[in-house]
């Protein structure tokens, strides 16, 4: 069930879902004969919803987190991490040469950016990068990334990744 739903949520590009979206869709799940029914023949059928949001799609994002995190590494031309250093909401990790890195959704670049000044407030890395993913249609734009990146400059962030 857990993988059908997985499957499901890449069709969909969960990732880049709001939470009201996200909401139509546990309501779909939920209420359909493949998922939420099935489940109610083996449950409480008013306990389903919080067991597919709770449960089955608990690990998704992390596991999602996991092949992009990969790719980060590779694209800032980095591979020895600094594995004590590891860090989540947002995420971010040190590399053995100081270097730091933070990402996320780029609707949420005031706080991936507050958080990697706050974590390098005392430590002094070498490099201080964000990473932006799943641009919002507003971000798509160069021109619209301005003013984010330059609030990443005045708070000591060297350099911005995007990735649409």
């Amino acid at each position: 069930m857990r993988d059908l739903l997985w499957e499901k949520a890449d069709q969909v590009d969960w990732q880049a879902l709001s939470p009201v979206e996200k909401t139509s869709y546990y309501t779909v799940w939920t209420e359909s004969e493949e998922i939420g029914i099935r489940l109610s023949r083996h449950m409480d059928a008013r306990k389903v919803r919080v067991y597919i949001k709770d449960s089955l799609l608990k690990g998704y994002g992390k596991a999602k987190l996991a092949g992009l995190r990969a790719k980060i590494i590779r694209v800032l031309g980095q591979n020895e991490i600094d594995s004590s250093l590891e860090f989540e909401k947002p995420h971010g990790l040190t590399f053995s040469d100081g270097t730091m890195a933070t990402w996320g959704r780029a609707e949420d670049w005031k706080t991936i950016i507050a958080t990697e000044f706050e974590r390098s407030f005392e430590t002094d890395p070498s490099q201080r990068i964000v990473v932006f993913f799943n641009s919002a249609p507003r971000f798509l734009v160069p021109s619209s990334r301005t003013v984010t990146e330059d609030a990443a400059r005045r708070l000591g962030v060297t350099k911005v990744h995007w990735f649409d």
